[in-house]
Parts: structure tokens; C-alpha cells; sequence
């Protein structure tokens, strides 16, 4: 299967044995990130500044997390029950499996750009100048 978002705000998984196109709808922004969790849902963020926590199978919207105030850049499974997000907002936040935001970092200096790697207690992160830092979560 081919996961796929863009301007038209649809997530759309399209299955390459038959073709088949799945459509999530709601957003209202384009589709500026994507992600698996679980193997039971997909995790979409959008230029409307939510995160979407979509089942799989019943292909309805699960989670709506809005408290980013700018472009979503990238949403991440950290294990089963947290989910990582960084914005254009200079946050990340990190998100239990109920859509709660449980954490979150802010970058004052340089305006966050994306998060590169995550793993269950580190990330690391970049900047408009280029510059990447490490970061670990103390749970």
C-alpha cells in the first residue's frame, strides 16, 4: 500500500495489489505529514494545525489534537501509547494514544523546522540555520 496526502486534503492509502483508493477526510489544510502507529492507525497533520488519529480499518478520525498553532512538519509513533508532533509553532509535542498532549518543548532560538529521528526517549531536531540538537525525554 502507497499512504499519500497533498493539497486537496485528503490522506488517501492506495492498495498496489488492486488499486483501491481509501480516502480520509477532514482535514482542512493540506496534508503536510504521515505516519503509522500500531499498524492499526494513521496519524496525519495538516497545514490546519491538527493532528488526526485515524482507524484503519473503520476509516473513521479517532483523535483530533489542535493545540499547535501553526503547520504541522511531522507526526511520529514514539511506542503503542505516545506519538510525537513538531511544528512551525518552535514545539514539539509528545501526545498519549487518547489525543492528550502529556509534553511539550519549546525552541526559542531559531524557529524549529522538523524532527529527524525519534525514538521512545530521544529526538533529534533541526533549525532554520541548519543546526541539529539532541533532545531526551525525561518521562
Amino acid at each position: 500500500s502507497i499512504i499519500s496526502g497533498g493539497d486537496d486534503n485528503i490522506v488517501k492509502i492506495t492498495k498496489t495489489d488492486n488499486n483501491e483508493v481509501i480516502d480520509f477526510i477532514g482535514h482542512e489544510g493540506i496534508i503536510s505529514a504521515i505516519s503509522i502507529m500500531n499498524k492499526k492507525f494513521l496519524l496525519s497533520g495538516s497545514y490546519d494545525r491538527t493532528i488526526r488519529k485515524w482507524n484503519m480499518l473503520s476509516r473513521q478520525c479517532e483523535e483530533i489534537m489542535n493545540k499547535h498553532t501553526a503547520i504541522i512538519t511531522i507526526v511520529y509513533p514514539l511506542n503503542d501509547k505516545y506519538l510525537l508532533s513538531s511544528a512551525m509553532d518552535r514545539k514539539i509535542m509528545i501526545w498519549d494514544d487518547n489525543g492528550n498532549c502529556v509534553k511539550t518543548f519549546s525552541f526559542e532560538n531559531g524557529t524549529l523546522m522538523t524532527t529527524v529521528k525519534c525514538e521512545e526517549d530521544t529526538f533529534i531536531y533541526g533549525d532554520s540555520k541548519g543546526e541539529l540538537f539532541i533532545k531526551k525525554i525525561n518521562w
